[in-house]
């Protein structure tokens, strides 16, 4: 029952996070054609639903309760076709697909540096996201403070999700 709770609670803030990714989308007339059967996609957001599990549980789920939340969240998301998803990644990253593993660690950098890791400060994608995000604030009449790591992680997940998505897949039609 332990697991149970722990479980449910990363499914429903995972859950709430990852349709926050996928609001502009929405808004923008939907989710392109293609969309939940791109590896890059899924390997994006499987790597992180991983990755925010296991921060908002403060690392008490691991392995199997990690999967639980991927089918979980991904059953939200797309209500009965969770484990037809999960199969998919299974083969993409069984064929060594190059667009999976991609989306995978890219999904893994945007989750760290919106938490706080300092492990990529240096890496191309980091420097051009902090770029645009302190371009931003002084285009906006602001003071030019360093850019934070929420900030940071979200311009980056803008460029490495929101805009490769959108230049992989082009618009919803």
């Amino acid at each position: 029952m332990f697991g149970f709770g722990k479980v449910a609670s990363a499914t429903s803030l995972v859950t709430q996070a990852v349709q926050q990714m996928l609001a502009p989308f929405n808004i923008s007339g939907g989710l392109p054609v293609g969309f939940w059967r791109d590896p890059y996609v899924i390997g994006y957001l499987q790597s992180t639903i991983g990755m925010l599990a296991k921060l908002v549980s403060q690392g008490a789920l691991a392995g199997e309760k990690i999967g639980q939340v991927n089918l979980n969240v991904f059953n939200n998301l797309v209500p009965g076709q969770g484990l037809q998803l999960l199969r998919m990644a299974n083969e993409f990253y069984a064929e060594k697909n190059l667009d999976y593993l991609d989306g995978m660690d890219k999904g893994s950098m945007a989750v760290l540096v919106i938490y706080g890791s300092r492990d990529f400060d240096t890496h191309t994608d980091v420097e051009k996201a902090r770029t645009m995000v302190e371009q931003t604030t002084m285009d906006l009449g602001q003071s030019a403070a360093p850019a934070g790591p929420a900030e940071v992680g979200s311009m980056l997940q803008f460029l490495l999700f929101n805009t490769v998505v959108a230049n992989r897949l082009g618009r919803a039609e």
